[in-house]
């Protein structure tokens, strides 16, 4: 179920289960069902895959599983599908600077909004057929990140395009390796 309100939207969807893997939580325990809240105005990361929708959207979850998130699908039918709220312990990946990963509104230290600060994000990939067999292929990435000592302070983040173009990658090797 999508409700508009200004610059944002929500999206109710279906989930077996959330297991955090990598630097992630999932925000919540085991639940059948979860709603994220993603920007209007987010700007995706987007491609256009050579190959049909339903052979696309069939690698979905494949992808997200070898990107170690869980994920599941819109409870509308509308080739949308995304992961709960995750939260980044410290690092999403050990050994890279969040700011690899996220981009955050500006703070008076721009560095500890992004590479100091609690980091929750959900992706979310909308999925548009293009005839002729092709497939559009968008993600966005949008989240916020909050001052682990003055919890007050929150800022609004986006992804850089490294981790939207990890995601693409794998939905397009997964999903070409189940072509016939």
């Amino acid at each position: 179920m999508i409700a508009h309100r200004p610059n944002r939207f929500w999206v109710l969807v279906g989930l077996a289960g959330a297991l955090g893997v990598h630097g992630c939580a999932a925000s919540s325990a085991r639940r059948s069902a979860f709603t994220v809240e993603f920007r209007e105005d987010a700007v995706p990361v987007h491609r256009v895959i050579a190959l049909p929708v339903e052979r696309v959207w069939a690698a979905l979850p494949e992808a997200f599983t070898a990107l170690g998130y869980p994920g599941a699908p819109s409870v509308r039918n509308e080739r949308v599908f995304l992961t709960p709220y995750l939260a980044v312990k410290d690092l999403l990946y050990a050994g890279e600077p969040n700011s690899l990963y996220f981009v955050c509104a500006r703070t008076n230290n721009v560095t500890a909004a992004v590479d100091a600060w609690r980091i929750t994000f959900a992706i979310l990939v909308r999925l548009t057929p293009e005839g002729e067999g092709r497939t559009a292929v968008d993600v966005i990435l949008d989240g916020n990140a909050t001052d682990r000592t003055e919890r007050m302070m929150s800022v609004s983040c986006t992804g850089t395009g490294r981790l939207e173009e990890a995601l693409v990658e794998l939905i397009e090797r997964h999903a070409y390796a189940s072509a016939p």
